[in-house]
């Protein structure tokens, strides 16, 4: 730790930034009425919360309140002032425990809007939270860390992708948790796709999917490769890169699995081969699985799925029963399901 000292005169002069924010503060407390988590705040309202000291405290139990100044070649700055001068602290940042901030009306208030799902309203309490934070994400808690991961989301959920991929793309930036990277990473994907960036979703895609393990706990990349090869109705390779992730998942839980059958189902049933696309179908039921809402993209297939269904049930029939094309199918479509499984396990890393 190192630190510097600054004096200043004791003679009536300027107000001090501290005796300022001192001023701010106590306004505040006057102005603001007493609220409910929740209530909106409006935007003097929001930036005044914020203001004051923040603190620090050490893996030894000391601690250190001030005004955090940056985080540079792993030590945090910190101005403390003491009397009429200040100190200027520099402590080393994996010897930090834990860190307090200024805004935890405010945060509480953005979570339960969350929460609720009143994206608009927890917008702009989030982006203060973001402005005032996220310079300092690296010593922030899991539960302070996952207050700015909602940002994203939330314009991600209000349709303002733009905004949702700038910010998730400079959250990963500031090297976050692996856990919220992987949540960050998916929603990257998922807004470069919806802003119709096919090239660069594509780009990102194949990354994405050369750094996942054999089991993978995402079959985001995987799916939104294959739809990519559905809209230039390249059946064949949508199939294929769909049923790896179907291949690998087994009884195992995989966020976006649902995708990747559902385009492997409806590639199946493009390609004349309605028989493998149905028992896909089914086991999508088996695993729990729901067609995924993507408007009416799928919504031809799933309805035939469903005839094919109902008349199974009508009839007492299997799905053997079913007539299936005499033609000879392509040469990766005369692989069974279990095949096709067998075939992608025995692939190198």
């Amino acid at each position: 730790m190192t630190y510097s000292r600054t004096n200043t005169s004791q003679s009536p002069g300027p107000i001090s930034a501290r005796s300022l924010r001192a001023v701010l503060l106590a306004m505040a407390v006057l102005l603001i009425p007493d609220r409910s988590p929740g209530d909106v705040f409006d935007e003097i309202q929001i930036e005044t919360a914020l203001l004051g000291e923040a603190t620090a405290i050490m893996e030894n139990g000391r601690r250190y309140t001030g005004e955090f100044t940056g985080i540079e070649e792993g030590r945090l700055r910190i101005l403390v002032f003491e009397g009429a001068g200040q100190i200027q602290y520099s402590l080393r940042i994996e010897e930090i425990a834990s860190v307090r901030l200024p805004g935890d009306e405010v945060e509480r208030a953005a979570v339960e809007l969350y929460d609720a799902a009143e994206y608009d309203r927890a917008i702009p309490l989030l982006n203060a939270l973001f402005r005032q934070r996220v310079s300092y994400l690296e010593i922030l808690d899991e539960r302070q860390e996952e207050t700015l991961v909602s940002l994203p989301v939330a314009y991600f959920e209000t349709a303002d992708y733009i905004n949702a991929v700038s910010i998730a793309r400079r959250l990963l930036r500031e090297n976050g948790r692996e856990a919220h990277r992987a949540r960050l990473e998916a929603l990257m994907l998922e807004g470069y796709f919806r802003l119709e960036l096919y090239d660069q979703t594509a780009e990102l895609a194949r990354e994405w999917c050369s750094r996942q393990d054999t089991y993978p706990e995402s079959a985001i990349g995987w799916a939104l490769l294959a739809e990519l090869k559905l809209r230039e109705e390249r059946y064949e390779e949508a199939l294929w890169v769909a049923l790896q992730p179907v291949a690998f998942s087994g009884a195992r839980p995989m966020e976006y699995l649902d995708r990747a059958y559902a385009v492997a189902a409806h590639s199946y049933l493009a390609l004349d081969a309605e028989n493998d696309g149905y028992r896909l179908f089914q086991e999508m039921k088996e695993h729990g699985l729901t067609w995924p809402e993507s408007g009416d993209r799928y919504a031809e297939t799933r309805a035939h799925y469903r005839e094919i269904a109902a008349a199974i049930e009508e009839e007492d029939k299997v799905p053997g029963d079913l007539e299936i094309d005499a033609r000879p199918a392509n040469k990766d479509l005369n692989l069974p399901l279990q095949h096709v499984r067998k075939l992608l396990l025995s692939l190198p890393e």
